[in-house]
C-alpha cells in the first residue's frame, strides 16, 4: 500500500490530478453553466449535470488538464499582492525566465541527491503548491462567470464562499512554495550535492 501512495506521488498521477485536471475541468463546467446552460437558475443548471454519462467526462478531463496550463502561466502574470491569487514555482517572485530555467536545472541534481524521503516531501509540497495555485485562480474566475449570469441571494452566498477559499488556497499556496524551497535547499546545501552541481 506504501508503495502505491509512493508512487501517486513519483509518477506525478497527483500533480496532474489534483494540480491540473481538478481545478481545469472544474472551470471548464463553470463555463459551460454559465454561458450555455439553459437553466433558469444556478440550482437546476447543476442539477443538470448530474445526468451526464460519465463516458462523457473524459475530453473534459482532458480539455481540463489543458486549461490547468493556461491557468498556470496567467497566474504567474499576476501581480504579487496578498490578496490575489498570484502563482509562482520558487520561493522569489523577482527570479527572471533565466533564473526559473536555472533552478529548474537544479531541480534535476536535487533528484540525484536527495534520498527517497526528501524527493517524497518535495513532491508533496509540489502537488501542494499546484493544486492550491490552480484551484485559487479557477475559483476566482467561476465566482466571477457564475455570478455574471445568476443573480440570487443565495448564489451570492455561495461566490462569498468561494472567494474566501480562493484566498485560504492562494495562501497555502505560497506556504507550499517555500516549504518545497526548504526542502530543496537543505539538500542542496548539502557537500555531496554541491559536488554533483558542479
Amino acid at each position: 500500500m506504501d508503495k502505491f501512495l509512493d508512487s501517486l506521488y513519483t509518477k506525478l498521477v497527483l500533480r496532474d490530478a489534483l494540480g491540473k485536471t481538478a481545478p481545469g475541468s472544474m472551470l471548464l463546467v463553470t463555463l459551460y453553466i454559465s454561458v450555455l446552460s439553459q437553466a433558469p437558475n444556478l440550482h437546476e443548471a447543476v442539477q443538470a449535470m448530474r445526468g451526464v454519462p460519465a463516458i462523457d467526462w473524459l475530453p473534459v478531463l482532458a480539455a481540463g488538464w489543458l486549461t490547468a496550463l493556461a491557468l498556470q502561466a496567467l497566474g504567474g502574470q499576476i501581480p504579487e499582492r496578498w490578496y490575489l491569487p498570484y502563482i509562482r514555482y520558487c520561493s522569489d517572485p523577482n527570479r527572471k525566465d533565466a533564473d526559473v530555467k536555472e533552478f529548474y536545472r537544479g531541480v534535476v541534481h536535487f533528484h540525484k541527491c536527495a534520498t527517497e524521503d526528501q524527493r517524497q516531501l518535495f513532491e508533496r509540497f509540489v502537488v501542494l503548491h499546484e493544486a492550491s495555485g490552480n484551484s485559487s485562480l479557477a475559483l476566482v474566475l467561476a465566482a466571477g462567470m457564475l455570478a455574471a449570469r445568476f443573480h440570487g441571494w443565495q448564489d451570492l452566498l455561495l461566490y462569498l464562499a468561494m472567494l474566501i477559499v480562493a484566498v485560504g488556497l492562494g495562501l497555502m499556496h505560497r506556504v507550499c512554495v517555500d516549504l518545497k524551497m526548504a526542502v530543496f535547499s537543505e539538500v542542496m546545501a548539502q557537500p555531496s550535492s554541491m559536488t554533483t552541481v558542479k
